[in-house]
């Protein structure tokens, strides 16, 4: 028996294998994997901001995020399981570097690509007019400089 195995250790490895690729295939084949962008646009969540902070200038309120998953789990797929967020806990005052963050309970979602990363300017609640006067008057100076 244990040489009649040593023997046949190859066959029987090679029709495992097999046997597994078959299957892998008419299971693909049932419920193929599709690569798309979401049909709506999903909200970005901004947590943590510290207090006394606030978000001034054009920065993102949604995003669009391409998906790969099975046909099956598009059909039943909605925006409540798919979330986008920035944590803006360790941000301080000033134009900062800001990454947003992907997450699904959904486990055969794979999220391809969004917009992950962009500037953003942190500036007192206080003084939130001032600064924005400021940078449009910045601004419309250096389009004029740019002009001449």
């Amino acid at each position: 028996m244990i040489s009649w195995l040593r023997q046949n250790l190859g066959t029987l490895l090679m029709s495992f294998i097999l046997a597994l690729t078959a299957w892998v295939a008419a299971v693909g084949q049932q419920d193929p994997v599709v690569e798309q962008i979401f049909p709506e646009q999903i909200a970005i969540d901004y947590r943590n901001l510290k207090d006394g902070l606030t978000i001034t200038g054009d920065f993102p309120e949604f995003a669009d995020v391409t998906l790969r998953a099975p046909t099956s789990v598009w059909r039943n797929l909605t925006i409540s399981d798919l979330e986008v967020y920035a944590d803006l806990s360790q941000r301080e005052e000033g134009i900062t570097h800001v990454t947003l963050q992907f997450h699904t309970s959904r486990r055969a979602i794979q999220h391809i690509f969004f917009l992950s990363e962009y500037w953003i300017w942190f500036v007192p609640a206080v003084n939130r007019y001032d600064i924005y006067t400021f940078l449009k008057m910045h601004i419309l100076c250096l389009r004029y400089h740019s002009l001449v």
